[in-house]
């Protein structure tokens, strides 16, 4: 992350689009509409940190699905609600991943990233991007998307079959 990072400290400090609008100006990201009931699109430009405190900021501002897009860097620096799309890179200590994060650059995890999933009763899909990190704990969820260096260790809780073939 550059000495240029933006700290936001209040909801009115983005831009709000419709899922729709979103996926029209960023056609690299993708989302099936229909699976979504009404969802909102907080925009950013530039290289940003969020934590814990943007969950609970914008709980009473928006309601329901909502995904923030942010056009540059993220410092992750603990877990959010919001569906994550980054057009450049994430950096993070520690960093649960699911379906749902897209992030067009690398994302670099300095401890382990995770996938878990509710229950065991069938693999999940996991996010396609390119991870740089030392560990990877996947419970029930398939890591074939991910984009991995030869030096990152993957604990796999999976269904036999899959975990005998990844």
């Amino acid at each position: 992350m550059t000495s240029s990072t933006t700290y936001i400290r209040t909801p009115d400090q983005y831009e709000i689009l419709s899922l729709h609008e979103a996926l029209e100006r960023f056609p690299q990201f993708n989302a099936d509409i229909e699976e979504y009931d009404s969802p909102n699109v907080i925009y950013l430009k530039g290289d940003y940190a969020i934590d814990g405190t943007w969950d609970a900021a914008l709980d009473s501002y928006l309601d329901g699905d909502c995904f923030l897009l942010i056009e540059g860097n993220l410092l992750h620096n603990d877990n959010t609600r919001f569906n994550l799309w980054v057009t450049g890179d994430i950096y993070a200590d520690v960093l649960g991943l699911d379906e749902t994060l897209q992030c067009k650059g690398t994302v670099h995890v300095k401890n382990y990233a995770y996938l878990f999933a509710d229950d065991h009763e069938v693999n999940r899909n996991g996010p396609t991007l390119t991870l740089n990190t030392p560990y990877v704990f996947s419970w029930y969820y398939s890591v074939s998307g991910l984009t991995l260096s030869n030096d990152t260790l993957v604990f796999l809780l999976s269904e036999w079959d899959y975990s005998h073939q990844s």
